[in-house]
Formats: C-alpha cells, sequence, structure tokens
C-alpha cells in the first residue's frame, strides 16, 4: 500500500493526458477538443484505482475538462486488500486485514485523512505499558536475535551499538532520510506535475535506490554485516513478506520509515471510500472485468476506444452492451486511463461498457 499507492496516485495526473489516438501532452488552459466529456474506466477499487479516480476528477476539474469516471471490481467494496472485519460478528472488535498503517511520508494519505475529516489514531494511543515481555523483539525462526525490553532510551540505543556497531546503524539512518527526502521530492515543483515516472524518478536521484536490489543498496553505502540481515530484512519480511535480494533499494528505505505511524479509525479503507465519493464515480462493484474489445470506426463507440467485458462476480452472469458511448479502461490496480469511457449495468442477462 504504502510506496506503490503513493506513486499510482501521483501519476494519475499524467494519466489522464492519454486519449485514444493522441500523444501525451501536459494540461493546459485550452480545452476546446474536450467538448464532450471523456469517459473513464478504472478496473481495480483498491488504495491505485481508488485514488486515480480521486486525483484524476481533481485535475480534471482544475482544468475544466469534462470527465466521467467509472469504477469496476469484483469485490463488493472499496479499498481492496484495505479491508476490515469484526472478529466473530463483532463491531466493538474491528481487525484490519492489510494496509494496516501508514506514515507521515505517505502524504497523500496523510493529507486525504485531513481533507475528510477522518479522524486517526497512532502507537500512542495504545497502552503497552501493561503488555508483558520485550518492547521489541527479532526472531529468525530458531532464536531471538535481539530485544528492546522499552522503548527508545540510552540504554537501548547502547545495546543496539554494543550488538551492530556504531557505523551501520547511524549509515542506515541516514540513508533512510536522504532517499526519503527524494521520494518526497516526487510531490513538489518542479518535479510535479511529470509526465514520465521514470524520468521523475531520475531527476530526484532515484534511480539508484531502484535500480539495485535492496541488498546491494545497502552494500553500496557501506552497510554490512548483521545489522542489515537482522534488522532491515526483518523490517522488509514484515512489510513486503520479501528478503533484501529481491526487492529494490528504495522499498527497503521504505520499511524503515515507519516513524509517526497513524490508522483511521473504523479502517483505513474509509480514505478509499471517501476518494471515491469525492470523485463522483460511478461505482460498479461486484463486476469482474473479463475482457477488453478494441473499438473500430462505424461499430461499437468511437475509432481507438474499447468495450469493457464484465460479468457478476457472484452469479458469473456474462455483461452485455450496456452502454453504446465510447470508454476507455484501465489496467487492473493502475492508475493508468486511455481514450474515453462509460459503463453502466443492465437488468438484463448480458451488458457491457463500450469504449
Amino acid at each position: 500500500m504504502r510506496l506503490l499507492s503513493a506513486l499510482l496516485a501521483i501519476t494519475a495526473r499524467a494519466a489522464l493526458n492519454v486519449v485514444a489516438g493522441e500523444e501525451q501532452v501536459p494540461l493546459t488552459s485550452n480545452t476546446d477538443h474536450f467538448d464532450t466529456p471523456r469517459n473513464v474506466a478504472i478496473i481495480g477499487a483498491g488504495a491505485a484505482g481508488s485514488s486515480s479516480a480521486y486525483h484524476l476528477a481533481h485535475f480534471a476539474r482544475e482544468a475544466g475538462l469534462p470527465i466521467n469516471i467509472t469504477l469496476f471490481d469484483r469485490n463488493s467494496y472499496i479499498g481492496g486488500r484495505s479491508t476490515t472485519v469484526n472478529v466473530h460478528d463483532d463491531p466493538a472488535e474491528p481487525v484490519e486485514l492489510g494496509a494496516s498503517i501508514f506514515v507521515a511520508a505517505n502524504q497523500i494519505l496523510l493529507n486525504a485523512t485531513r481533507d475528510f475529516n477522518l479522524s486517526t489514531t497512532d502507537d500512542d494511543d495504545d497502552d503497552e505499558s501493561s503488555i508483558p515481555g520485550p518492547a521489541l523483539a527479532i526472531w529468525d525462526g530458531r532464536s531471538l536475535l535481539y530485544q528492546q525490553t522499552t522503548g527508545k532510551s540510552w540504554w537501548e540505543t547502547a545495546k543496539l551499538i554494543w550488538k551492530y556497531g556504531l557505523l551501520s546503524p547511524l549509515r542506515t539512518l541516514n540513508l533512510k532520510k536522504s532517499t526519503i527526502a527524494s521520494f518526497l521530492d516526487l510531490y513538489t515543483s518542479p518535479i510535479f506535475p511529470f509526465d514520465s515516472l521514470t524520468h521523475a524518478a531520475e531527476q530526484v536521484g532515484l534511480r539508484a535506490a531502484t535500480n539495485v536490489s535492496g541488498e546491494a543498496y545497502l552494500r553500496t553505502h557501506g552497510i554490512r554485516g548483521d545489522f542489515g540481515r537482522e534488522v532491515v530484512q526483518a523490517a522488509t519480511r514484515v512489510n513486503y513478506a520479501q528478503n533484501l535480494r529481491w526487492i529494490h533499494g528504495l522499498e527497503a528505505m521504505v520499511c524503515l520509515a515507519a516513524d509517526g505511524a497513524v490508522a483511521v479509525k473504523g479502517g483505513n479503507w474509509r480514505v478509499f471510500d471517501r476518494m471515491v465519493e469525492d470523485a463522483g464515480t460511478t461505482r460498479l462493484l461486484g463486476r469482474e472485468v473479463v475482457g477488453l474489445q478494441e473499438g473500430r470506426k462505424g461499430e461499437r463507440g468511437v475509432e481507438g476506444g474499447y468495450t469493457v467485458l464484465f460479468r457478476d462476480s457472484v452469479t458469473s452472469v456474462e455483461s452485455g452492451d450496456a452502454a453504446s458511448s465510447s470508454s476507455s479502461s484501465s489496467s487492473s490496480s493502475s492508475s493508468s486511463s486511455s481514450s474515453s469511457s462509460s459503463s453502466s449495468s443492465s437488468s438484463s442477462s448480458s451488458s457491457s461498457s463500450s469504449s
């Protein structure tokens, strides 16, 4: 949720520039060729899809571009893996199944909680003083490699240095700060808005972090020995269930940026639900997209458009034509969109969206 949803949401502005048969161009005040509303279909109502809908609608309003957005998801709810269930159907015992926290570096999510007036909770809300056992422990499958009996204190810092030395922890801390600072530059001018995420990452100096594994990234910056394997890799396993050699350096650093972790009261899915609501998006939930058909001139929709084929994910009834206007679609769980799209369900046994 953390890194990918942030990057995908940021690129939503660039995605709005894509129309069938045209090159990508920055949004401008010249909207003469956009008299007809652009209908956009987004497949997937998780963090990326919901955020894409929200930002596409936001930037379209800023630019004065008429746009209609339809959101597909085979699930019956908004949020994707960010969802909450009640233990034993007891509303007093809600549990987040995924994407349970976000941090200050996730500016899009943090700003959304402010804009939507959503209350948050942080780690300090839980009184851990009465919980027995260490505050932190690293387990390698056979034994406890490291333990913190309390929170931050000079004694815990001394224990850390005694076990791992001074240089590796200090270099890791400084590397995390510099890498996250570069990542945050993606949110501000002159980098944002951007047409190419690859080019933007190069401009802020992130290519060095994304082109190598987390293991190699640490090694390049003089971080060797047990600290990387035991401490940093413990964080990557918690966040991504991956070892350092299988993820890139930026992901490894994001795993360490857990300061100020918060969660929305009632579930983080509320952020994405409010994004979809604010965007004025048409929701086609419980609809599984099964294919796209490219339109031809004189046939469904306009030349270069697509027809979105979907079915009821509960009854598995195939969809037919429910809309005859043109439509575009984005890839599942991404913020890309193209040409124009509109979709709606019909009461017949077959319905679809022409694009």
